[in-house]
């Protein structure tokens, strides 16, 4: 299952169709919602970007509201910094020869991954192993830094989106 992103009015083949995993598509959402915050709530209304967490239609109408959000993005993308600050975990994939940045949300118990195997851990054993540091233990909400850039490249010729 996913999320299935359409340009309304895309100019090239880049702005046609975004594809996220559902796994994927909550960080990106997560680094709208802080873009929107980080521009005082103004690229996005409250309405449409809740909605974009869903597959219902919701998405931005018009270029100008992609091309801001875009930059909000890219801006955001390369300070690590406030993204930390703003509870995402920065780390880089270590079976990854480029070591790319893998934005994720903190691992909570109920939804865990054991990232040598990536497999979900039993509450009670993430629960224990998140007590101990385990670095082993992360969410299984998780976006590389491409995906992310590959979204923004999709929001400079989408022309308008819709989240399905």
């Amino acid at each position: 299952m996913g999320m299935d992103v359409s340009g309304r009015n895309p100019k090239s083949k880049d702005g046609e169709y975004f594809r996220a995993c559902v796994w994927s598509w909550r960080p990106i959402h997560g680094l709208m919602i802080l873009a929107n915050e980080r521009g005082s709530g103004k690229l996005v209304t409250a309405r449409t970007l809740d909605g974009m967490g869903y597959n219902d239609g919701h998405g931005l109408r018009a270029q100008r509201e992609c091309d801001a959000m875009a930059d909000a993005l890219e801006r955001l993308l390369s300070d690590r910094k406030a993204l930390r600050k703003a509870g995402f975990l920065v780390t880089f994939d270590p079976g990854d020869q480029t070591e790319e940045m893998v934005l994720s949300f903190p691992p909570k118990a109920g939804m865990a991954v054991d990232a040598r195997t990536g497999h979900f851990i039993k509450e009670d054993s993430a629960r224990k192993r998140l007590a101990k540091g385990d670095k082993a233990v992360v969410s299984p909400y998780r976006v590389h830094e491409s995906h992310a850039l590959e979204f923004v490249g999709f929001l400079r010729a989408c022309g308008g989106f819709q989240v399905f």
